[in-house]
């Protein structure tokens, strides 16, 4: 019998913390894109449509969490990536969004200045598709207030072969 590196004793669960729907640029309204991931018996599953902040609890069910969301973008200076996207999870309790606000912000605004807004509006801030944003490590490490880093995109992996973020 294989060792296992992790706690036997604790529960698995499954899920997405980055998808779209088409209120953004996805390919499914939101109750069929739940109702996909529901079949797929995923435990938990954020939508975080470009720009639009979504809560949808009455998609949530005790077989399927769904939390709230949102993916934000920024240029980025050619000397560090080719953009950031940042993904917001509201937190319960803390999350100061409402479904549907829509972001708007200058072109100039930086990513310290997208991941500080998220975190003052209750939100986690993860890093979304490294590889294909092409984002140089040392740009990554500099990113105060970042909750995680997204290892893995299908969209990004199916479209362009850099959906793995294997290097970080």
């Amino acid at each position: 019998m294989a060792a296992s590196a992790f706690n036997v004793s604790g529960n698995w669960y499954k899920g997405n913390l980055h998808t779209h729907t088409t209120i953004s640029d996805g390919t499914l309204a939101p109750a069929d894109l739940v109702k996909l991931y529901r079949d797929m018996k995923y435990d938990f599953l954020a939508i975080t449509d470009h720009r639009i902040y979504g809560i949808h609890e009455d998609l949530s069910s005790r077989e399927l969490l769904l939390l709230p969301g949102v993916e934000l973008d920024v240029r980025a200076p050619d000397d560090e990536a080719f953009c950031h996207h940042i993904v917001g999870l509201g937190l319960p309790g803390a999350n100061r969004f409402e479904h549907g606000h829509q972001f708007q912000y200058p072109a100039d605004m930086t990513v310290h200045e997208i991941i500080q807004e998220l975190r003052e509006g209750g939100n986690l801030c993860i890093y979304a598709h490294p590889a294909w944003s092409h984002v140089r490590h040392e740009v990554l490490d500099a990113l105060d207030g970042l909750f995680g880093l997204e290892i893995y995109n299908h969209g990004c992996e199916v479209e362009s072969l850099c959906g793995y973020s294997d290097n970080w």
